[in-house]
């Protein structure tokens, strides 16, 4: 990859994140008196243009640097996508300003240099966590992010005696296979992320268990036929989970009984669903009609504000995406798959949606003035890589906001 290229696809949005991430501070922010957050991102703009002429030099370092940009910039998207709260924005903002210094000074050895990374067990020891947390402060441990260790493959079962923790953060572990029946053992765990766990086959069962759990993100569907694997239907008694993220695996171990379950699920307000099937003809005959059972029989919670659904392997928008099932939908997703079209030009079904992101979708063809019958209260739009929608009236980001309505944030 060339260093405009690095330049134009890493370092550029960004800074186009973290300016539209300040913006919805400045909002927020209307009698300017957290003056450290301000600090915050005066800083962190001030290292993304000091890593961004290291670029400018050297081009050594292009694949680590999108995978750590990718990382850090996670941070800037939980806050324009779901934060409206001074204190989590400063929080997250000290995590990015954190990481975007570390890379700089990483960036900042000499090229021939090599980085020397941490040395990690193929296999954690069952005597992990004691290492990692002195025996009187294990049971006062809160948090704990081993995000993105490729070399971790399963967790050791002393980690359900992590009595206090809240946030277990296992996001991109690519090599993680699976997760110790132990966890259902942490009561107070408020948030899980095994999201991008692209080898994991599921989440044992006994979550159900978790009573404080509000976050899940990475749960596997159709991972697996095993006993041992939790189903949606467990997640019905988490009372207080609002955000949800579904990994619909290739082996399609799964029934349209468990799809329906989901409706259920009355407190969620956040769901993301990643396809990893297709129901291309190319496939097996078996593994195509279970593909499209799963489009046919999803039955979506009936309080969702926010719908992001990935690779969706549809072209058409199933029966279960309808606005009148959706009442309080305000936000609507779509990144990749085979969508081509809204609907079928008659009278459209409208949406009560206002923000709208399109992304990865080279089938869809829709007229801007059908998308206007859609959605007529949209506020934001954002369009990218959709060869189809180029004739969309967007800025140079491909975003195109209604400025005679409610600001998005």
């Amino acid at each position: 990859m060339s260093q405009e290229r690095a330049l134009d696809e890493v370092v550029s949005p960004f800074l186009m994140q973290l300016s539209k991430a300040r913006h919805v501070f400045l909002k927020l922010d209307e009698d300017s008196s957290f003056l450290d957050i301000k600090d915050l991102f005066q800083n962190i703009e001030k290292e993304a243009h000091e890593v961004e002429n290291i670029l400018k030099r050297v081009s050594s370092w292009e694949n680590d640097i999108i995978n750590d940009f990718g990382g850090i910039a996670r941070h800037l998207d939980d806050i324009l996508e779901e934060e409206t709260h001074l204190n989590s924005i400063c929080s997250k903002l000290q995590i990015v300003n954190a990481e975007m210094s570390n890379l700089k000074d990483r960036m900042k050895l000499p090229l021939h240099v090599p980085v020397i990374k941490p040395s990690v067990p193929a296999l954690l020891s069952a005597s992990l966590p004691a290492k990692l947390v002195p025996a009187n402060l294990s049971k006062q441990l809160k948090y704990l992010c081993l995000r993105g260790i490729s070399r971790i493959t399963a967790l050791p079962a002393s980690i359900g005696k992590l009595s206090n923790l809240m946030i277990l953060d296992l996001h991109a572990c690519h090599n993680l296979e699976s997760l110790t029946e132990s966890i259902t053992s942490l009561q107070m765990l408020t948030h899980l992320d095994v999201s991008e766990c692209y080898l994991l086959e599921g989440i044992p069962r006994g979550i159900g268990l978790l009573t404080e759990l509000q976050v899940l993100k990475g749960f596997v569907i159709g991972g697996s036929t095993s006993n041992y694997n939790c189903r949606v239907a467990e997640l019905v008694r988490l009372e207080k989970l609002n955000k949800l993220s579904i990994y619909i695996g290739s082996k399609v171990a799964v029934t349209g009984d468990e799809l329906n379950e989901l409706e259920n699920i009355k407190g969620l307000r956040s769901l993301t669903i990643t396809w990893a099937v297709s129901v291309l003809t190319k496939v097996k005959d078996q593994q195509a009609s279970v593909a499209t059972a799963m489009l046919t029989s999803l039955s979506l919670p009936p309080n969702l504000q926010k719908l992001d659904l990935r690779c969706f392997p549809g072209k058409k928008m199933p029966s279960w995406l309808s606005p009148s099932k959706l009442l309080g939908l305000k936000k609507l997703y779509f990144t990749g798959g085979m969508l081509n079209t809204f609907g079928d030009g008659s009278m459209p079904e409208m949406w009560k949606v206002e923000i709208l992101r399109l992304k990865f979708l080279n089938d869809l063809e829709v007229e801007w003035t059908q998308l206007h019958e859609t959605f007529p209260n949209l506020t934001f739009l954002q369009v990218f890589r959709c060869s189809k929608l180029e004739s969309f009236p967007c800025d140079k980001d491909g975003v195109w906001m209604n400025c005679d309505k409610q600001e998005v944030r």
